[in-house]
């Protein structure tokens, strides 16, 4: 194991926006107002297999289509611009 070692990573984050009704509380009482996919280049630095440090290089979203098109038709045309980083 080497002592310090550096990554380049891509992190994907879902992520929901949720309204509220008049009454009730909390994350499940309310309707779907937003909803997307924001992918994000990293990189990490590690001691001993533990991250010490990360900084985010570049940010981008995803954009809708990608997501249904890869659940409905298992793949899409759409390329990334992390794509040389994402394993």
């Amino acid at each position: 194991m080497k002592l310090l070692s550096v990554s380049v990573e891509v992190l994907r984050y879902d992520w929901t926006t949720y309204g509220k009704f008049g009454c009730g509380e909390g994350r499940g009482s309310g309707y779907c107002l937003d909803q997307g996919t924001t992918q994000k280049l990293v990189k990490r630095w590690r001691l001993f297999g533990r991250v010490i440090w990360t900084k985010v290089l570049d940010e981008e979203s995803v954009p809708s289509f990608v997501t249904i098109e890869v659940a409905t038709l298992g793949s899409t045309n759409w390329r990334s611009k992390f794509a040389e980083y994402i394993k």
